[in-house]
């Protein structure tokens, strides 16, 4: 209790409190840019009813956000009893970023790690049962539905200039996840 008192802000410990308990889902889909996330999201969401899928995607936080915990933007997305979430990325985020980008130190780094095992902890008392799925691709099939985005015009929406600098640093998010 300690230990989460230290990890978690008073605000993700209000957050927590006024979780309902119940039954729910949290798929957590976590991947390399192209990797099939939001394929599998559509598969996945498209076989129940839409009334009880919860979807959220997470990008970078915004500047409102980074001024809090970075939980809180995370339990603010989780589902009510009875629903499925699906996180199109994940918390595991707040972990990744920060150790490819060296942003933070290798103790900030596992101090994240231990924060959301304590976060998943707690989810699990509350009644969420926790589905974790790695899309992984080769660099060779990232590239070539990366590059594919670009010559169909119906996805080049989803092509970021940062792709590239994530994929120049492939080798190191392997090691991270």
């Amino acid at each position: 209790a300690q230990r989460r008192s230290e990890l978690f802000s008073p605000e993700v410990e209000e957050q927590l409190k006024q979780l309902p308990r119940g039954p729910r889902i949290l798929l957590v889909l976590q991947g390399m840019d192209a990797s099939g996330k939001g394929g599998v999201v559509k598969s996945v969401g498209g076989a129940m009813n839409p009334l009880g899928v919860d979807v959220a995607a997470f990008g970078r936080p915004t500047a409102a956000q980074r001024r809090k915990h970075y939980l809180e933007r995370v339990i603010a997305q989780l589902p009510e009893p009875g629903h499925v979430g699906v996180f199109d990325r994940s918390h595991y985020e707040d972990v990744l970023v920060p150790a490819v980008s060296g942003s933070h130190s290798e103790d900030q780094v596992a101090e994240r790690v231990e924060t959301l095992l304590l976060f998943e902890q707690e989810l699990a008392r509350r009644g969420f049962v926790i589905i974790k799925v790695m899309l992984h691709l080769s660099p060779q099939e990232q590239l070539a539905r990366l590059l594919s985005r670009l010559d169909s015009e119906h996805k080049q929406w989803k092509y970021d200039p940062s792709d590239a600098d994530a994929r120049a640093q492939a080798d190191t998010y392997l090691r991270v996840y």
